[in-house]
């Protein structure tokens, strides 16, 4: 009796506060889902607004490549009359430098790849043209699949990202004849292999399982998430290593029916020979 009566007092004087943190814990629990789930919503609209920026740059960058193109068309008449004017007003001398002008003018509009990819092309000239301007070397092979299974919009967007990437890290050399970017894409089995290395001249750390720079930035790491969401998507994977002052990224995308079937601790290194 003297047991029960103790009992008894025990609850009796602390029941509210255990009915209190009970009814906490049950309360807590749905919030703290609806906090996560809306962090990660949050999380994916700044990734989506990302890549829209990333997106809209991109056009930018193609649109102005390609106005250029077509002012040099439209004015390619002038240019011939001018040219004749030089010779028939007995001016050779003046010929040569104007021609060397026009050389330079036609360097900033070349197609640097053709993939036979138009969207490609047009990413990767615009990234190419940036590289080519800042002195930057670089080393394409590309070799795109057909029929290509990546949706253009997605494929456009893991380039330009991974372009951006080694772009920056290459701004950062102390001479642009010792940055080196090198870009290679083609069929592996029945995937889409994409290898993009750059020559680093920053310090690098992991976080969350990626090798990220250390610059800082309020998007920083979007870019690489980016990356990282396209490969989900099309159930590959991303490899990243940084060595001796190189840094690589190797991209794997399969089919939606087709697995990834590369070991991971085996991956083809041809791209980045």
């Amino acid at each position: 009796m003297v047991i029960l009566s103790v009992k008894t007092a025990f609850w009796g004087s602390n029941a509210p506060l255990f009915l209190s943190l009970l009814a906490l814990t049950l309360l807590s629990y749905p919030i703290a889902r609806w906090v996560k789930k809306r962090l990660a919503k949050m999380y994916d609209e700044r990734i989506e607004a990302f890549q829209r920026d990333l997106l809209s740059t991109h056009s930018k960058e193609v649109e102005s490549i390609y106005r250029q193109m077509r002012s040099w068309k439209h004015d390619w008449k002038n240019q011939l009359q001018t040219m004749e004017a030089f010779v028939l007003l007995g001016q050779p001398e003046d010929l040569l430098p104007y021609l060397k002008e026009l050389n330079t003018g036609l360097d900033r509009v070349d197609s640097l790849v053709k993939s036979g990819n138009l969207m490609l092309d047009a990413i990767l000239n615009a990234k190419l043209t940036l590289a080519k301007e800042q002195g930057i070397p670089y080393d394409v092979r590309v070799s795109v699949p057909r029929p290509l299974f990546v949706r253009e919009v997605d494929l456009c967007s893991l380039v330009g990202n991974l372009l951006n990437n080694a772009l920056e890290a290459s701004q950062a050399a102390p001479s642009p004849e010792e940055a080196l970017i090198r870009v290679y894409m083609a069929p592996l089995k029945h995937q889409l292999y994409l290898c993009v290395t750059n020559k680093t001249f920053v310090a690098y750390r992991e976080e969350h399982g990626r090798l990220i720079t250390t610059k800082p930035g309020a998007d920083h790491g979007f870019g690489l998430a980016s990356i990282d969401t396209i490969a989900e998507k099309y159930d590959g994977f991303v490899n990243r290593q940084y060595e001796e002052g190189i840094f690589a990224t190797e991209v794997f995308l399969s089919p939606p029916e087709e697995p990834h079937t590369v070991n991971k601790e085996s991956i083809n290194r041809s791209g980045r020979d």
